[in-house]
């Protein structure tokens, strides 16, 4: 088999190999690269081997949010308005928009009442804990 090409790769200046091949009259294939050498991907190392499943206990336990909710209605035995959680979560650095499903799972726990008049109150497990 016959070798049909050759390819070479040198450093010249422009001015000069363009004197070459016009004075030769040749044809030249001509790629001209950058002087900045080629970017290469950075490798990612792998992810920590992560569990399936959570601890056994993990889940058992309430969110802070909730214990200080729980909290503040059992020091307000009376009543507390909507507005006044709110404030709460919003002070402590909360988002407000969370204060409803919050609600709802401290009254799906049994530890918070809505009164007729839209006061929140502790329940009696409440009170115990």
């Amino acid at each position: 088999m016959a070798i049909r090409s050759f390819t070479f790769s040198f450093k010249l200046d422009a001015k000069e190999l363009l004197e070459f091949v016009t004075e030769r009259n040749i044809a030249v294939d001509i790629q001209a690269f950058g002087t900045t050498p080629p970017q290469t991907k950075k490798k990612v190392a792998a992810p920590h081997k992560m569990l399936a499943l959570p601890k056994p206990g993990a889940g058992n336990r309430p969110p802070k949010i909730r214990v200080a909710m729980a909290a503040f209605l059992v020091a307000h035995k009376a009543g507390v308005t909507k507005e006044a959680l709110g404030a709460l979560l919003v002070q402590m650095d909360f988002s407000a928009k969370s204060l409803s499903g919050q609600l709802h799972l401290l009254k799906k726990e049994g530890l918070v009442r809505k009164t007729a008049q839209g006061l929140y109150i502790p329940t009696a497990k409440a009170l115990k804990q």
